[in-house]
């Protein structure tokens, strides 16, 4: 309760906004990125040795570069954020590299499933 959804962050107060921001930044730091990197060094080697072709699994490391570039620009751009809280066009620009991240770790999910489904059937 009480919780602004960050892609709401022009209609918030500049210290909720911060505090917002922050957050957002921590777990794309902490959780979303630590998974996506373990994926790729302890997951993928197993499923490439199980797959055949040259780099089996280059478009779902494509997408884990696509989400540290957007990881790394939010926080470039947290880093530079005010303690007044964000600019107008910092309002705009995170929600959009928030965006940018939900696209394509949809796209990414929606390869792992692929992925797996296939190798359910095999």
């Amino acid at each position: 309760a009480g919780r602004v959804c960050m892609w709401q962050l022009d209609a918030t107060d500049n210290g909720h906004a911060t505090r917002l921001v922050g957050e957002v930044g921590t777990l794309i730091q902490d959780v979303l990125l630590p998974h996506e990197r373990a994926d790729e060094e302890r997951v993928y080697p197993i499923l490439a040795r199980a797959l055949h072709g040259e780099d089996p699994l280059a478009a779902l490391s494509r997408t884990h570069h696509e989400l540290e570039l957007q990881a790394r620009e939010f926080g470039t751009l947290q880093k530079h954020l005010s303690p007044d809280g964000p600019t107008d066009t910092e309002r705009i620009e995170f929600p959009r590299l928030l965006y940018g991240l939900h696209a394509i770790l949809r796209l990414h999910n929606a390869q792992e499933e692929e992925l797996f489904h296939a190798l359910s059937d095999a």
